[in-house]
């Protein structure tokens, strides 16, 4: 007889809401338009609320690594670049600073904090809360939106992480919520980035805000997404994996619900071929392998699953295209609903860090959901009960173009 408990009724609503994520739907437009944000009419200054101590100058120099704009290409039909990736560019996840109660929404590209008259004091730990809103994407992505909303969430933990990491904060996860702490000792009594010698002593903030900051790019657009055909070092392949593996403290990157698989073509020392990715997060040395399962152009065959043609993306000249499964029935069996998030939110941090990797060795990194899920799922050889959750397509630009650089300062 057919179990009607009440978990197992619950455990198939959300399975259901799993398959309405997958493929098979058009999202590339119709519908009704985007829902906008109203724009900020006031608020408080970044510039001014950072005076008010360390930890208030870090923090907003967090949110304006992380969250603001970068750059504007005036040809690309999605062309407001920031440090993280959204669809369509309609950036679908919001970024609150909680203290004592009140709400201050961190409007990014005007550099303001909009709510309560009174500013924030920054006299204790800063709790940075994330909604979500997939309204924002045309209505033809119908509850696709949802699952790029999770992603996006995942993406923008972080940058986040990656940035209070760069500029030497203690930061922890708690929920779609990051929890920042005072500055290190060593950076206690200014708020610049970590380009002097006393703060390259802190271990690690060099690293976390130069990725951060380096000029992350999906590929560009208007000639399609085609990689420059030279080979890739081994070590720049190696870098991404450990990017993967080795996430900052507060990122949601690190859960262990992922299972990884690279189709690399001309990467140096790795004939072309299915890839597994294997190692420590915490480990010593470089902490990841990547062992290889099968030789082939594999390539080729994530070209075959992706939905677009080769004109749009011509994956089969990519380097690497890194394919994530998880178990979501598990997930969903554990943890519900939420269970299920969890595990896309982790899939956009992973994204995360491999793209700001990848943009410091000078790559673009892609990340699509646009797949023949069973294709792609079988040629990377997923286990029987595993999904696909996320693709990436990385390589190195072949092709440049104007933009505006609208990472500086803010005018006085």
């Amino acid at each position: 007889m057919f179990d009607r408990s009440p978990d197992t009724a619950a455990l198939r609503k959300v399975l259901a809401e799993v398959y309405t994520h997958g493929h098979g739907k058009d999202v590339r437009g119709g519908g009704t338009a985007p829902v906008r944000t109203p724009p900020t009419t006031g608020g408080h200054r970044f510039a001014t609320v950072g005076e008010r101590g360390p930890l208030a100058g870090a923090v907003v120099r967090v949110l304006t690594a992380a969250l603001g704009p970068r750059r504007w290409e005036p040809w690309n039909p999605y062309n407001d670049h920031r440090a993280h990736p959204s669809p369509r560019s309609a950036f679908l996840v919001d970024v609150w600073l909680v203290e004592r109660g009140r709400r201050w929404r961190v409007d990014p590209v005007r550099r303001l904090l909009s709510g309560p008259a009174v500013e924030p004091g920054f006299d204790s730990t800063v709790r940075l809360e994330l909604t979500r809103h997939p309204e924002r994407l045309t209505a033809g992505y119908g509850p696709v939106a949802d699952a790029l909303s999770v992603l996006e969430s995942g993406h923008v933990l972080a940058a986040l992480a990656e940035a209070s990491a760069g500029l030497g904060l203690a930061a922890s996860l708690d929920g779609d919520a990051l929890l920042l702490g005072p500055a290190l000792a060593a950076f206690a009594d200014h708020a610049t980035p970590p380009d002097s010698m006393e703060v390259e002593r802190v271990t690690g903030t060099e690293h976390w805000w130069r990725r951060v900051t380096a000029p992350r790019s999906s590929g560009p657009y208007p000639v399609g997404v085609a990689p420059d055909p030279r080979p890739l070092a081994t070590q720049t392949m190696h870098t991404l994996v450990r990017a993967a593996l080795r996430p900052p403290s507060g990122s949601p990157a690190g859960d262990g619900s992922l299972r990884h698989r690279l189709a690399l073509s001309r990467v140096a020392g790795h004939p072309d071929g299915w890839y597994a990715v294997a190692g420590n997060a915490h480990g010593s040395g470089s902490g990841s392998t990547v062992e290889r399962l099968v030789g082939g152009n594999a390539l080729d065959q994530v070209q075959s699953a992706f939905s677009y043609e080769r004109a749009h993306a011509d994956v089969s000249s990519m380097h690497v295209a890194w394919v994530m499964t998880a178990d979501l029935r598990a997930a969903a069996t554990t943890g519900g609903a939420a269970g299920y998030r969890a595990v896309l939110r982790t899939a956009g941090a992973v994204a995360q860090h491999v793209a700001s990797a990848a943009a410091v060795a000078g790559l673009f990194c892609r990340p699509v959901r646009s797949v023949f899920e069973a294709r792609l799922e079988g040629a990377a050889g997923a286990p029987a009960g595993h999904d696909f959750v996320y693709l990436l397509l990385i390589g190195r630009t072949r092709f440049g173009g104007f933009a505006y650089d609208l990472s500086g300062e803010e005018p006085r």
